[in-house]
């Protein structure tokens, strides 16, 4: 079983699930990064398109955080990626 987001308490793992799936994005697909702060996230997506702007908005009003959603590339190949 992949380890899970140490970032997300169960409640925040759930809402945020729920905001992905809505928007068509399966969640093996979905990586947090390791944080950084503990009023910010980055969420790393290995999706062809996705609704940057409306995932971001919408997340960050869940969360009561700062929020990155950004696509997967070259940048986060050192990064730690945890599936959420």
């Amino acid at each position: 079983m992949a380890e899970q987001s140490g970032c997300l308490d169960d409640g925040d793992r759930l809402a945020v699930a729920n905001v992905f799936r809505r928007n068509q994005i399966d969640l093996d697909q979905v990586f947090v990064v390791e944080p950084v702060s503990p009023d910010e996230i980055v969420f790393v997506i290995r999706a062809a398109t996705f609704p940057e702007a409306a995932l971001t908005s919408e997340l960050m009003s869940i969360l009561n955080r700062k929020v990155w959603v950004a696509a997967d590339g070259p940048v986060w190949k050192k990064s730690r990626l945890q599936p959420i």
